[in-house]
């Protein structure tokens, strides 16, 4: 499954009982599966919300993340947190460029609350990520409509959610520092170089979004 399964896809307890009920009849894949993670022969990693096989170890992850969670400190300031894993930046406005055949740029904005701003420079609009989940949909809305400027806003209500994504990464992460010689378990924990700065929660998400004006 890990072979051939979708890139991101959820292969926790809960799916497995569900796979090896309607595969061959089975009901205690769960308890299994524990079995095999006390015995080091999988590791179930958090943050993937999978199963993974293992190389051959001697950390205790479980043991390892429970200790580092007392390490890391919680986040206070969510947004600037999420900018450090989100790499997008611009986007071509492709409906109105191909209409119009003009290239129409778009920026993307992180906040907490929804912006209204001028766009600048080779910029001609915003695209307003906004992680507040105190702010209603109807008051975005409102928001939206009140600005005349060019700004698409998509409002992120699970926060929570979020936090815990990023929480997840630096509690592996602060375990990897700590046993940097033990390749395994770097590589088992799966925070390498290209993917620390990635949280499947965010990109998944769909959040609620208003259109921008692009007249």
């Amino acid at each position: 499954m890990q072979l051939f399964g979708a890139q991101g896809a959820s292969l926790d307890d809960k799916f497995l009982t569900a796979y090896g009920k309607a595969v061959w009849g089975e009901k205690g894949i769960a308890e299994q599966m524990r079995e095999l993670v006390n015995k080091k022969l999988v590791l179930f990693v958090k943050h993937r919300a999978s199963y993974r096989m293992t190389e051959g170890t001697d950390l205790d992850f479980e043991a390892a993340l429970h200790e580092a969670s007392g390490q890391v400190e919680e986040i206070a300031n969510l947004v600037e947190k999420v900018k450090l894993h989100f790499n997008r930046q611009h986007v071509l406005a492709k409906e109105v460029t191909y209409r119009t055949g003009t290239p129409r740029v778009f920026e993307y904005v992180l906040s907490e609350q929804p912006i209204d701003e001028k766009p600048k420079g080779a910029v001609d609009g915003f695209i307003n990520l906004v992680f507040n989940e105190r702010l209603s949909e109807n008051k975005l809305k409102e928001h939206s409509a009140g600005t005349e400027e060019a700004i698409a806003y998509g409002l992120f209500k699970h926060t929570d959610a979020i936090r815990e994504c990023l929480m997840s990464i630096e509690r592996a992460q602060r375990v990897i520092d700590q046993n940097e010689e033990d390749q395994v378990a770097v590589k088992e924990l799966g925070i390498s170089s290209s993917t620390t700065k990635r949280c499947s929660t965010i990109t998944s998400m769909k959040p609620f979004s208003t259109e921008a004006r692009t007249e």
